[in-house]
């Protein structure tokens, strides 16, 4: 298998570009509803933090996937898709691509506009490039708390919709994404 895509299946860097995406915003998603039921206090300190630690290394990966995902090869959809499933396919990746952007953005705003910092995984703080806004803060908040539903659910979907290819349809979307 060779590191770039060909037209026929994804290379090793796709593969591992959307394995780690997924078990990062899969953690996120579940600190971020998680860090909603906490009292204040140390241990909630520590939830947030390693959330926007998570989030910010999330945009950074994101921004290289875009880049990745635009100068690869495309892979064919397997010959057994409908346009149905292509497109769903297509819109759905497309839709989580933007989203692995908003989030991160409008949380890093979020604390921004707030006048917080995010110390990246305790090794350095990210600077404030905005000044406090309680109006841009509610609007980051409220963008950043209606995306975790979005991205809640199109990755419910997308997860779904590679479980019915692989148990119903019987195909190898799932395997070409382990690289089978």
């Amino acid at each position: 298998m060779s590191l770039r895509n060909s037209n026929t299946s994804f290379g090793k860097m796709t593969i591992a570009l959307h394995w780690i995406m997924a078990i990062l915003i899969i953690g996120v998603i579940f600190a971020g509803f998680y860090m909603g039921t906490l009292e204040k206090g140390d241990f909630k300190s520590q939830v947030v933090g390693l959330h926007k630690s998570t989030g910010f290394l999330i945009l950074l990966i994101v921004l290289f996937r875009w880049y990745w995902t635009l100068s690869s090869e495309k892979v064919a959809p397997l010959a057994s898709w409908s346009k149905a499933d292509t497109a769903v396919a297509h819109a759905t990746k497309w839709l989580l691509m933007v989203m692995m952007l908003v989030m991160p953005l409008s949380g890093w705003f979020m604390s921004m506009s707030k006048g917080y910092t995010i110390d990246f995984y305790w090794l350095f703080e990210l600077p404030i490039l905005i000044e406090k806004s309680e109006t841009l803060h509610e609007i980051c908040e409220e963008i950043h708390e209606i995306g975790a539903l979005v991205i809640t659910a199109i990755a419910a979907v997308h997860i779904l919709a590679a479980l019915k290819h692989h148990l119903m349809d019987k195909d190898d979307t799932i395997n070409r994404m382990l690289g089978r």
